[in-house]
């Protein structure tokens, strides 16, 4: 093993001479540097996290695309109520929040029904998944907090469609 200063291409020649001189068994076959020994030995654990990383990304934008999907379609139910209220002089604000807070009791039920499920394949997994304890609260906060956001998130589109409608068009539209 030899520590280096300087970069190894530059070094490697007066390496192998040294090593020549010492004797003909040792030579230097296939040098390699230790952090490149390490990234090779790593190199399955990294391709499983980084392909873990991108489904979760996308389980993650399915699952807005689905809060957005529902919102859109109970507020597009619910358009000649939402025209009274507007009609009546609500303010956009409280459209907004109405919309908002449906959405919002979806994610948060659907949340509470999906992390004791997520506690309990994380014990099963704890084996497999490296530096992470599988009871860990902060992973759990956090997943449930990109949760809401991304639910909160895709129902901001309908809620200020909502907010915004005419209410002589959406009285007409029954």
């Amino acid at each position: 093993m030899v520590r280096l200063t300087a970069p190894a291409p530059a070094v490697l020649p007066a390496i192998r001479r040294e090593l020549a001189k010492a004797g003909p068994g040792s030579a230097i076959s296939d040098p390699l540097a230790i952090q490149q020994q390490i990234d090779d030995s790593i190199f399955q654990d990294r391709l499983l996290a980084t392909i873990s990383g991108f489904f979760g990304v996308l389980a993650l934008l399915l699952a807005a695309v689905g809060v957005y999907g529902v919102v859109a379609y109970q507020t597009a139910q619910r358009t000649s109520e939402i025209g009274v209220r507007i009609a009546l002089g609500a303010e956009r604000g409280s459209v907004v929040w109405l919309v908002l807070r449906g959405a919002l009791v979806l994610v948060v039920l659907g949340l509470a029904a999906g992390l004791p499920a997520a506690f309990a394949a994380a014990r099963a997994a704890g084996a497999v998944v490296f530096g992470v304890k599988p009871g860990d609260p902060w992973l759990f906060i956090g997943t449930a907090a990109a949760l809401l956001a991304a639910g909160a998130a895709a129902a901001i589109i309908p809620a200020r469609r909502a907010s915004a409608m005419d209410p002589m068009r959406a009285l007409r539209h029954e």
